[in-house]
């Protein structure tokens, strides 16, 4: 069991509250977690009204986490918590619900596959119910439904407020990154149809799930699908100039940049070598160099 009363408070001093209304009745709030750079908080979501209170996504289950969270549940006039949304299994989104559902009795949602995940990574999951357990409405009277939104992680789900054209979009879209997709877990092809369907939903405010929300949610979405599509047309003109490896790959690309860029590169680049290897334009020799196809 996850030990929230002994261990809530982090061990220097308290950050200050950072707790923002971003729509009627739903607040963004940045939670200390372990995560990748250049982030050191989770964007976690509290949706309230009547007493009653939802959140998307629960940090990492560190002290200073649990802190934050329990900080903000009492700033909100500690509001009976229902719902605890999980829009993935990655540590620093998951890693506080068992913590919330032990103290405060929420009900923790997530999808099978990301669910199925949280179990092998967690030593003490929560007990997880699926999307179609949520109700439609959440507090506050807003309309709400949670898409399967893969790319990122299989099971991926996004929540979305249509009267208020706000999507909360976990790791599919960040603050001042775009989201990497790592292989396997991650499915580029997948991420891009995934970019599409949120483009098609035409939203006005996004939450990502690190970093401040973002206005101009649908020019935000197009953005990143036209990234991905300059980035394999980069990929692709590097290799007509010969086989490189993933290593030179990067540093080609991220020219200029540090070493803690170029790492990162490589692991978004791996999922662009993937799709192009499944769609038989690139291939990977024994040497570790990847190559064009013949006819490319």
């Amino acid at each position: 069991m996850s030990d929230w009363s002994s261990s809530s408070s982090p061990s220097g001093p308290p950050s200050p509250l950072d707790l923002r209304e971003i729509a009627p009745g739903i607040f963004w709030q940045e939670v200390p977690s372990a995560t990748i750079p250049p982030y050191s908080a989770t964007a976690c979501y509290w949706v309230v009204g009547g007493g009653h209170a939802w959140l998307v996504d629960a940090g990492d289950d560190s002290p200073a986490a649990k802190a934050a969270l329990l900080a903000a549940h009492e700033a909100l006039h500690a509001p009976r918590l229902e719902r605890v949304i999980v829009t993935h299994w990655h540590r620093d989104h998951s890693g506080g619900a068992r913590g919330l559902q032990d103290r405060l009795g929420a009900r923790v949602v997530a999808h099978p596959d990301d669910a199925h995940r949280v179990r092998l990574v967690l030593p003490d999951p929560p007990v997880f119910e699926g999307p179609e357990t949520l109700p439609g409405q959440a507090p506050g009277g807003h309309t709400v439904t949670l898409v399967h939104a893969p790319g990122h992680t299989a099971g991926q789900i996004n929540v979305w407020f249509s009267g208020l054209r706000l999507l909360l979009a976990g790791d599919n879209v960040l603050g001042r990154t775009t989201t990497v997709i790592v292989p396997p877990d991650g499915h580029l092809r997948t991420y891009q149809k995934t970019l599409a369907r949120l483009i098609a939903l035409s939203p006005r405010l996004i939450g990502p799930g690190h970093g401040e929300p973002l206005a101009d949610g649908g020019d935000v979405l197009q953005w990143y699908a036209q990234h991905r599509a300059d980035r394999e047309a980069q990929v692709l003109a590097i290799l007509a100039g010969g086989p490189h490896t993933l290593l030179e790959l990067a540093e080609a690309v991220y020219a200029g940049e540090g070493p803690d860029t170029v790492a990162a590169g490589k692991l978004m680049l791996s999922a662009h070598l993937e799709a192009l290897m499944e769609e038989g334009r690139v291939a990977l020799r024994r040497t570790r160099d990847y190559e064009l196809v013949v006819g490319e």
